[in-house]
């Protein structure tokens, strides 16, 4: 890991660049690029995530007597109003399983309705992604506003098991990426998530919530169309007496252009290796992407 972070300080000075025109190199479409004008991005990005255990207050892993499954489906829409501007919308679509901790994650996917299972639209709002400075080309910001639309998410009276937080959603991502010759790039990402609940809780508890995962991502260039990449993200979540809890999971994915150009799939793995007071699980994830 030490190793990572000295490539990382090492490239600081390394400038990038990230207006996509529509070329078939695979990295012309990393998150940090924004869509010319005219033109329109789809994005669907499914994770699944499982775990049997999880990390105490301590961060001590406690083995638990269930298996927990959440699967998240994004559905994201971006269209270039201009090179500099692009504007969207998000729809997420949520499921949860418990069941037996020898059971399979993937039974998930059967996508029950009783008291140990729940799939749901959980939320769809509008988003914006725009480029802030002209000397950092490689720079972006991408703005996404969530209006919780299931009843009682949280479940808290329905008697199904908790899916999603009921509340408004706020997630700003700072996205911005370095080449290392022609081979290697880094690609960063900041990313806020300010809560908001639906209504007031009880005892005075205040309705804002706050997390701010950092991510770093190191990806090799093994053809113009086909990427393979390691990641690294932190998660801390906020309360009043600071961080509440955290993890940091780690893992390797790979990106492939199925149509040169149009359709790029992507692939990855990731386990939760350290955290306090939070899951301590694993992630597999499916994405589809096409460009116009």
């Amino acid at each position: 890991m030490k190793y990572f972070f000295i490539i990382l300080l090492l490239t600081s000075a390394i400038t990038a660049s990230a207006q996509v025109d529509h070329v078939n190199d695979i990295r012309s479409f990393t998150p940090s690029v924004l869509l010319n004008k005219k033109h329109w991005e789809y994005k669907m990005f499914n994770n699944l995530y499982s775990q049997t255990s999880n990390f105490n207050l301590e961060g001590r892993r406690i083995n638990n007597n269930e298996r927990s499954s959440y699967f998240t489906s994004i559905n994201q829409f971006l269209y270039g109003i201009s090179d500099k501007i692009n504007i969207g919308a998000d729809i997420w679509i949520k499921s949860v399983r418990l069941d037996d901790v020898s059971s399979s994650p993937f039974e998930i996917f059967r996508f029950e309705n009783d008291s140990n299972n729940r799939t749901a639209l959980t939320g769809i709002g509008p988003k914006v992604k725009f480029s802030p400075l002209k000397k950092l080309p490689g720079l972006s910001v991408q703005s996404t506003f969530l209006f919780p639309i299931a009843k009682d998410e949280e479940g808290k009276t329905n008697g199904k098991p908790y899916l999603s937080e009921d509340s408004f959603i706020w997630i700003t991502q700072i996205f911005y990426d370095q080449p290392i010759g022609n081979k290697f790039q880094l690609f960063f990402q900041i990313a806020p998530w300010v809560y908001v609940k639906k209504t007031k809780p009880e005892h005075s508890v205040s309705r804002l919530s706050y997390s701010n995962p950092v991510s770093i991502f190191l990806s090799y260039y093994a053809t113009p169309r086909l990427t393979f990449y390691l990641q690294n993200e932190w998660w801390p979540s906020f309360g009043s007496g600071g961080i509440s809890s955290w993890f940091w999971q780690e893992g390797i994915g790979m990106k492939i252009q199925l149509i040169k150009g149009l359709m790029e799939a992507e692939a990855s793995y990731t386990r939760f290796i350290m955290g306090k007071n939070s899951g301590a699980g694993e992630t597999y994830n499916l994405g589809l992407r096409l460009i116009h």
